[in-house]
């Protein structure tokens, strides 16, 4: 199978997961069980697929698929999508890497609050 046909099943796979199970959008330090998340955090340092992101509450170790061509540097701003696992250690496999640099987390995180809010108050 050639590295497009791989990524092209990764993805689709992917997909059809993702619909059925949405990814969680948490704090890393709110992740307590192994599961599906999305994290927004900043990049502490990185070695070859292994980044270490932290979101202000707490640092995780993400490591990144080969599938995922990002260009990784210090103090970027990610949204990672993936599974977090606790062994032997508290860890995050990303299978969706954004960069989210040009974002005002800030305000998103506004109107992610303000989103769940209306949800919990519509019938």
């Amino acid at each position: 199978m050639s590295k497009k046909e791989e990524s092209e099943e990764y993805e689709s796979e992917i997909r059809k997961y993702s619909r059925a199970n949405p990814f969680v959008e948490t704090n890393i330090a709110e992740i307590s069980k192994p599961g599906k998340y999305r994290i927004i955090g900043s990049i502490v340092s990185f070695e070859g697929n292994t980044i270490v992101v932290s979101d202000e509450t707490e640092e995780i170790t993400v490591d990144v698929t080969e599938l995922v061509d990002q260009d990784f540097k210090e103090g970027v701003q990610l949204q990672i999508l993936g599974f977090a696992e606790f062994e032997p250690e508290k860890r995050f496999k990303a299978i969706i890497v954004q960069d989210f640099s040009e974002v005002n987390i800030e305000l998103y995180r506004q109107v992610r609050e303000l989103e769940q809010s209306l949800r919990k108050n519509s019938p």
